[in-house]
This record gives C-alpha cells, sequence and structure tokens, in this order.
C-alpha cells in the first residue's frame, strides 16, 4: 500500500539582487526536514536569470538538505549553468521511485522561449520505463484547454504526447503560472503551486497583476487517497491560539 509524502516547491527564481528568495527555499527545505517527508520536488524557475552564481546558492542548500531534492528546469534556467553547477543533474528528464511510486521529471525548458515543449522521444523513452502509479512533474503545464497564450504552456504537440502517459500516471505536478489550482486532465489532476517569489491575481484579465505571495504543497498519498494542502510562507498567517487536541470532541 503506498504511504509516500512530500513537498511540492515551485518557482524559487533565485537571483542576487532578491536574497530573500534564497530565504524562502531554506525555510521551506527546513520544513521538509521538520516533516520527515520523502522526499522534495523542485518544478522549475529554479533562478530567474539562469546565472551561475544563483546555481551555486542552489546547489549549496540542496547539499545541505538531509531530504533528497528532486528538480526540473523551468524557462528561467540556463541549462549550461545548471549542468555546470550540478552535472549530476544534468539530464532532459529523471526516474526515481520512493515507496513504489515512480516519479518522473521532465525539463521543458525551450530557449528563449517562454513556453515550453517535451520531444516526441524523449516521452517515448519515459514510456518505455514507465509503469503504474506514477507522478510526473515539469515546470509548464500541458495546453489542457487548447485555448490560452502559448507562452504560460506546453505547445499542443508536446501536450498529445504527454497525454499518452496519462493513463499509467496518478498526479502532475507543475508551476511556472504562479498560480494555486487544479485542474483534471485526462482524468489525471494537474496540480499547479504560484511557488516561492511571487503570485499572480487570478482576478485580473488583458495582463499579469503580479503580487506579493509565496508558498508551497505538503503532498500525501496514503493508500488510495492523495491529498494537497497549501503551506503560506508569505506573508504569514497570525497565529490566533493552540489549540489542545484533547478538547475537541467527536
Amino acid at each position: 500500500m503506498t504511504n509516500l509524502t512530500f513537498l511540492h516547491l515551485t518557482d524559487p527564481h533565485l537571483h542576487p539582487d532578491h536574497p530573500i528568495r534564497a530565504e524562502r527555499l531554506a525555510l521551506a527545505l527546513a520544513d521538509a526536514v521538520a516533516q520527515k517527508v520523502d522526499f522534495v520536488a523542485v518544478t522549475g524557475d529554479l533562478t530567474d536569470a539562469g546565472d551561475a552564481p544563483s546555481y551555486q546558492v542552489l546547489r549549496d542548500l540542496l547539499e545541505a538538505c538531509p531530504v533528497p531534492v528532486l528538480t526540473c528546469l523551468g524557462n528561467h534556467d540556463h541549462a549550461g549553468h545548471f549542468a555546470a553547477a550540478m552535472p549530476d543533474r544534468a539530464r532532459p528528464w529523471r526516474l526515481a521511485e520512493v515507496a513504489n511510486v515512480q516519479l518522473v521529471f521532465l525539463d521543458t525548458q525551450v530557449t528563449g522561449r517562454s513556453g515550453g515543449a517535451l520531444e516526441e522521444a524523449l516521452l517515448d523513452d519515459v514510456a518505455a520505463h514507465l509503469t503504474a502509479p506514477a507522478i510526473v512533474f515539469l515546470h509548464h503545464p500541458p495546453d489542457m484547454d487548447g485555448r490560452g497564450p502559448a507562452w504560460d504552456r506546453l505547445d499542443p504537440a508536446s501536450t498529445v504526447a504527454l497525454a499518452r502517459l496519462m493513463p499509467r500516471v496518478t498526479a502532475v505536478f507543475c508551476g511556472h503560472a504562479h498560480l494555486d489550482r487544479v485542474t483534471i486532465w485526462q482524468g489525471v489532476p494537474v496540480f499547479g503551486h504560484a511557488g516561492l517569489s511571487s503570485a499572480i491575481d487570478p482576478r485580473v484579465n488583458g495582463l499579469l497583476r503580479v503580487t506579493e505571495g509565496a508558498g508551497y504543497a505538503i503532498v500525501r498519498w496514503q493508500g488510495g487517497t492523495l491529498s494537497v494542502t497549501n503551506v503560506a510562507l508569505h506573508p504569514e498567517r497570525a497565529q490566533i491560539a493552540d489549540v489542545p487536541l484533547a478538547v475537541l470532541k467527536p
């Protein structure tokens, strides 16, 4: 029976001019240690400008974390600088297995583009190794409705190819949109989270209204139940009270 707990982090956008972002990533990783999770998933835009110093900061944070941290690249990342800092992570896709669950991490970065893509041959390679149950992690969400702008998702061809994996996939986790949202696609829940650097106000149309906001998700898969709970890092929620569980009546 599956018994798995992990944190989903996304879009840390590390940058030398914004040290608070490294502090938030460090805080989230400390939470992972305190909660004794099985692993941490970070779905892209690891840095803001793809610069070598930011990847050095990232490497130091990940090396200091005793919990396994698995990553993939987003459109703000630079594959060469990432590979120079962390050559053991530099590959277009990675497969891991925890608690009999396969974890697939896909790089969707396309140089010079905001939108993402995946090579069909790469996904064929993934399919050859994939068995159920599996969880897929990638930066760009698939083009689930076929109506959105190309810069905020995978291209249609990549989406069609990715859809072929879905019969063996239990959930998909992504970033990029800086929104907390869940969409059912191909019968599979696709979870997006705002991430560690900023959020987008979903009520505003015609432009991107960037707001303060940072957080991550705690994911628990126990038996046949998958639950995803969002945790706010910024702004922090003011504490009202601590209520002993013993006083709560069934």
